[in-house]
């Protein structure tokens, strides 16, 4: 799909695309949780978890401030703002013999990823529309990817030796807000054509997605969570291992940012329903896996699956909201991804805990959930047309 584009929209989409690239720095933590374990041995091993998956929780008030923000801000104020938040991250290299300065620095990274993440997801609905729109969701996914998956390979190999070395990939980051401060437009503030805010719509279709991906993302963070574990737990491999399998996780999501306007023409109004099934195959080539390749292959399905249904979901709610309390709404859908990581350990590894409280098991309730989100999906989008088909009908009804 070509774009035409001017040389404004060309600066924003250099600018947030650096920005997305930030998104997956909450994973630095992921290749050292089995080492951070080996160094606090007392502590519980939910609370090692919540390294990652506290930045997530983070991300909810990062996601609703920056909302509210964009009343008053402009969008390069917003974004260079949140960005710079990120390198609080660097704290556990000063402060490393105590857990909690590394939950902290998860809290702050958290935060930025919502501010992030809230003003990205409104720069492109500022600045295009249509399939248009959808293509450039979906190219987040690319650079979420990319991100995701040089922060994962660095970290992993600077905390082979001390785990805390691997917060210096924080680092990467200054690089990127230098240059989104040297591009990015000013942007625009989120006010009607009056001058006076109003308030913000909450469509049907706003909530059931924001529903339906709660429940999906927790599936998905089982991932972050738990495969450093699964690798020591089952010997298939160490910090280096884990770190490689998590960078193919996300640089496949690069591959599936890509596929994304292709993948949702193929399944229209089912591609969430496609996706979280294809999620649900991951997790059970993973928790049955003998060896690293069956390991790798469920890393893609469930990296693949969630780049679509992450980028699908994002267009879903853009369609069905006004332009008026546009980043309101992307704020409850990034919010309840954020909770579905966040409430991941507590929900997933619960259940996980009847069954023996392993890695494996967690990927294992990780399947069934996935596989009932698909089911409900199915269920849902074959009754319900898309807001965009039907308002189209309804002008046309009128006309």
């Amino acid at each position: 799909m070509a774009l035409k584009i001017s040389k404004e929209q060309v600066r924003a989409l250099v600018g947030f695309y650096s920005g997305t690239f930030t998104i997956m720095s909450i994973l630095v933590p992921v290749p050292i949780l089995g080492a951070v374990a080996q160094a606090f041995p007392d502590t519980p091993a939910m609370l090692i978890q919540m390294l990652v998956s506290c930045s997530s929780f983070a991300a909810i008030a990062g996601s609703f401030v920056f909302a509210r923000l964009a009343r008053y801000m402009y969008r390069r104020t917003g974004m260079l703002i949140s960005t710079a938040i990120y390198l609080v991250g660097l704290l556990p290299v000063a402060f490393h013999d105590s857990i909690y300065p590394a939950l902290f620095a998860a809290i702050a990274v958290g935060f930025a990823m919502g501010g992030v993440q809230n003003t990205v997801g409104a720069m492109i609905t500022d600045y295009f529309e249509g399939d248009s729109r959808g293509l450039l969701f979906g190219l987040c996914s690319v650079f979420v990817g990319l991100g995701g998956t040089l922060y994962t390979m660095v970290a992993g190999r600077l905390g082979a030796e001390n785990w805390w070395m691997a917060y210096y990939t924080y680092l990467i980051i200054a690089v990127v807000l230098v240059v989104m401060f040297i591009v990015l437009p000013k942007g625009k503030k989120e006010v009607a054509e009056t001058g006076k805010t109003q308030r913000a719509r909450i469509p049907r279709e706003v909530i059931v997605v924001s529903l339906m991906v709660f429940f999906y993302f927790s599936c998905n963070q089982v991932f972050s969570n738990n495969i450093s574990m699964f690798l020591a737990q089952t010997g298939l491999g160490d910090t280096v291992m884990s770190g490689n399998v998590s960078s193919v996780n996300t640089l496949v999501g690069a591959i599936g940012g890509l596929l994304v306007i292709p993948v949702h023409r193929l399944f229209k109004r089912q591609t969430l329903t496609v996706n979280a099934i294809l999620g649900a195959i991951g997790a059970v080539l993973i928790f049955t896996a003998g060896s690293i390749m069956p390991v790798f292959a469920g890393a893609f399905a469930m990296s693949f699956a969630y780049a679509v249904y992450n980028a699908i979901s994002s267009q879903y709610v853009s369609e069905a909201s006004d332009t008026v309390g546009m980043a309101f709404n992307l704020a409850i859908l990034n919010s309840s991804g954020s909770l579905g990581n966040f409430f991941s350990p507590m929900m997933i590894g619960g259940v996980a805990g009847a069954f023996g409280g392993t890695a494996a098991d967690s990927f294992m309730v990780c399947a069934a959930l996935a596989a009932i989100v698909g089911v409900v999906s199915a269920v849902y989008f074959a009754k319900v047309k898309s807001p965009k088909a039907a308002s189209t009908e309804t002008e046309v009804q009128a006309g």
